[in-house]
């Protein structure tokens, strides 16, 4: 084959890089593996093949080797899946991750198609009835909410005070987090709170 024939193979994506855009094919027919640039690749959107998946491509000879080109999908429907790694902005790759179905995508709960029904629900455990701030699941999250009655009044609840036993760099953070005039009357900490 000369450099400028070009031959069509099937295989097997042996892995892509979403970060850089490239990755390598392993053909059907043995050899050695081929290089793919996600600018071959037909698809819309961001373009990124899965590891695994199966391809049709045709082959160009180039300096450094093989390359695939013409990259379209060894399945009838001719449309390739992608991976379901997408880079995001600065912080690069990672998973993204839909709240309201749960799942690792391409979606976020924003665009989430599972027609659950809801619009909020608990991060933690998902739950409609509450949000994370008040999720049971949280080991804190009730001393949370009297230390927020707290801040907001700068008088502990009358009909809820509880008594709340903190260690030092506990208390040192409520009494950095409080406002100027709430502080000292917090009687709701206990274990010689210094003002």
């Amino acid at each position: 084959m000369t450099a400028s024939e070009e031959t069509t193979g099937f295989g097997t994506c042996k892995w892509f890089n979403v970060l850089r855009g490239y990755g390598f094919i392993t053909p059907d027919d043995g050899g050695d593996d081929i290089f793919v640039h996600q600018s071959s690749l037909f698809m819309d959107g961001f373009r990124s093949l899965d590891t695994g998946e199966r391809v049709r491509f045709d082959i160009r000879i180039r300096n450094k080797g093989k390359e695939a080109v013409k990259v379209t999908s060894a399945e009838p429907d001719g449309k390739l899946r992608g991976s379901s790694i997408k880079p995001f902005g600065k912080s690069k790759s990672h998973y993204i991750r839909c709240y309201k179905c749960g799942l690792f995508g391409n979606h976020i709960a924003a665009k989430c198609k599972t027609g659950q029904g809801f619009d909020k629900l608990c991060y933690k455990c998902h739950k409609t009835d509450h949000l994370i701030a008040d999720c049971p699941q949280r080991s804190y999250a009730k001393n949370r909410v009297e230390d927020q009655k707290v801040k907001q009044s700068g008088q502990p609840c009358e009909e809820e005070t509880q008594t709340i036993k903190l260690d030092s760099d506990e208390k040192r953070d409520l009494h950095d987090n409080m406002t100027d005039s709430s502080k000292c009357n917090a009687t709701n900490i206990t274990n010689d709170s210094n003002c």
